[in-house]
């Protein structure tokens, strides 16, 4: 993979990819609980 140089636009860039992957593991992780809760309910 080539190595880019930092530029403002590519930091901003890093900036949103990390907020987008850690919003999507929160989801994930939220999703799993109710799921689970909603299973522990039917038993």
């Amino acid at each position: 993979m080539v190595s880019l140089p930092p530029t403002p636009e590519l930091n901003g860039y890093t900036a949103l990819l990390s907020e987008l992957k850690e919003r999507i593991r929160a989801a994930r992780l939220r999703a799993a609980v109710a799921v689970n809760q909603e299973l522990i309910l039917l038993y």
